[in-house]
Formats: structure tokens, sequence, C-alpha cells
């Protein structure tokens, strides 16, 4: 085209200097690329030899899973079983003792002084026992543990409610960025249609290169855009999954 005169040497220095332009940033990007990699080698403790674009999950539907949940659950049970073993407490113990030994004298004192002699003896019975002081702080006990209980319970309640807030909002921006994504597949084919038309025009003599370097710039910026948006939406997913522990 130089040659043939429909474009002129400024013309051909703007081309070369956004070819450059667009070399530069490509090093640039590799370089916080490595530098990323590095660093996400650091935080993981493993070899991040490559980096991979992550597959698209599929969005949970089923129960939450959340650890929190179980954490819940474990902390109503251990109060649980304090409960029963107040309880427990107020309840007489009765118990079986048996003891025997060898030796003199033996149960039967005054004899086996008397005769000097070594017998075998041995006692058994019951004991019953009863902690009467339980029952003065077993209703104070009890309430305690049944404000324990409704504390567990409402924080069990605003953890679900915040982790439905979370849940709703990623769900509304899975649902934005795939409206957008699908926006940005017809963007892309306008703006390649348009730097088509303009490389027509540019030949014809019809614009020079600066209208065409704007629409490729246009279309470099919509791929952009669409990758963006696409990182975007996996995001949003992964947050989604991370709600329900899937």
């Amino acid at each position: 085209m130089l040659k043939s005169g429909t474009a002129s040497a400024g013309d051909f220095e703007n081309v070369k200097a956004e070819r450059l332009s667009a070399e530069q940033q490509q090093t640039e990007l590799l370089s916080q690329r490595q530098t990323l990699q590095r660093l996400l080698s650091l935080f993981c403790g493993i070899p991040v030899d490559s980096i991979h674009r992550p597959a698209v999950p599929n969005l949970p539907s089923g129960e939450n899973k959340r650890p929190e949940l179980r954490l819940f659950d474990c902390r109503l049970q251990l109060t649980d079983a304090k409960e029963k073993a107040l309880d427990a407490q107020l309840l007489p113990q009765l118990g079986l003792f048996a003891q025997g030994y060898y030796g003199n004298p033996g149960l039967n004192l005054f004899e086996d002084m008397m005769k000097r002699r070594w017998s075998w003896n041995g006692i058994a019975g019951l004991k019953l026992t009863w902690n009467l002081s339980a029952l003065y702080t077993h209703r104070n006990e009890k309430s305690k543990l049944r404000v324990q209980r409704e504390l567990i319970e409402n924080a069990r309640q605003q953890f679900l409610f915040n982790n439905q807030l979370d849940e709703t909002q990623q769900s509304e921006n899975v649902r934005r960025f795939r409206a957008i994504a699908q926006r940005d597949g017809e963007i892309i084919a306008l703006r390649t249609a348009v730097r088509k038309a303009a490389e027509s025009k540019l030949a014809h003599g019809i614009i020079d290169v600066n209208g065409l370097l704007r629409e490729i710039n246009k279309e470099n910026a919509a791929k952009t855009q669409q990758a963006i948006h696409e990182i975007d939406m996996l995001k949003a997913m992964y947050d989604l999954k991370f709600s329900h522990n899937e």
C-alpha cells in the first residue's frame, strides 16, 4: 500500500508504533502472569508450572453443607449432654461394695485376740448416696443451659440468613454475567464485521490507516471485555459453590 500510494509514510509509522505498543503490552502481561504464578506457588506450597482456565462448574442445587452448621449441631448436642448430666445429679446413687482380708485380729475381734489366730474376713453391702445440695443449683443451671441453647440457635439462624444473602447475590451475579457473555459474542461479531469492512474501505482508498486501527482496537477491546466477563462469571459460580460447600 505504501508503494502503490494508498498509504503514506506517516501511516506506515503509525501502524508500526501500534504494533510495538501491542508487543510491549504482551511482554508486560506475560511478566505479570509469571509473577502471579510464582506467588500462587508460594501460597499453595506446591510448584505451579502452568495455569489453566478453570472448568465451568455445576451450580449447587442440594442442601447446604457448610461445616459451620455441623458445628452448631455439635454445640447443641453438648448442651443436651450437660442437661442430662445435670438431671442425673438429682437421682440417688445406689452402690454395691465388698471388702475382704486375711489377718489378726479379724472381725471377730475378742475371740481372735484370745486365741491369737489368723482368719479370713469379709464384708459386703449396699451404699445409698444422695447429693441434696444439687437441688439448690439445679434450676439456675438449667436456666443457663436454656440460654446457651437459645444463643446457639440464634447464631445458627444468623449464619443461615447471611449465607442466604450471599447466595442470592452470587446467583444474581451468575445470571448477570451469563447475559453479558451472550451480548459479548454479538458485539464481537459486529466489531469483526466492521473491521473487515474497514479493511475493504482502506483497500479502495475510502478511509485511511487510522480509521482501520480504530476499528481493530475496538474489536480487541470487545474481546478483552469478553474475557473479563467470563472470569467474573467463573468467580461468581465458584463463590456460589463455596457458599454451599460443594
